[in-house]
């Protein structure tokens, strides 16, 4: 995976019907990589923004 332009917002689309293991993948994915992540439903609903500060 390559690392995006400063500012520019990446995006990852994870096929799991499962909310709590999208929400799983988010924060091993913000934790990995330092970045805040988004995690949005079908329509583009935000669910939630996983910080990559461990607690």
């Amino acid at each position: 995976m390559s690392e995006p332009a400063k500012g520019c917002p990446s995006t990852m689309v994870p096929d799991l019907d499962d909310e709590a293991e999208v929400l799983r993948v988010a924060k091993v994915t913000a934790l990995k990589t330092g970045r805040m992540v988004t995690v949005r439903d079908a329509d583009g609903l935000k669910i939630e923004t996983v910080s990559p500060i461990k607690h």
